[in-house]
């Protein structure tokens, strides 16, 4: 399977072999419907949601945190050419 996921334009395409007995596997998929949104107003639109309807958020600071460390560790690995 191969995934592209663009997050700037909010596009993501998938892509995988299909098993074709007796030929070459055939490649199928493409681009799946994105509902496209402000990433950071859907966020703090949850935040506040979850405190007003007291239940943790969908992305809770822990998760948030190891999110950033491994940005941070791929933008370390960019800028280094690894």
């Amino acid at each position: 399977m191969y995934v592209s996921v663009d997050y700037a334009d909010q596009e993501l395409d998938v892509w995988r072999l299909k098993p074709r007995p007796g030929e070459r596997p055939a490649i199928e998929g493409g681009p799946v419907p994105v509902e496209k949104d402000e990433p950071l107003r859907r966020e703090l639109a949850d935040f506040v949601e979850a405190i007003r309807d007291r239940r943790p958020p969908l992305v809770t600071g822990d998760q948030g945190r190891r999110a950033l460390a491994l940005a941070a560790r791929v933008k370390q690995a960019i800028e280094a050419g690894s």
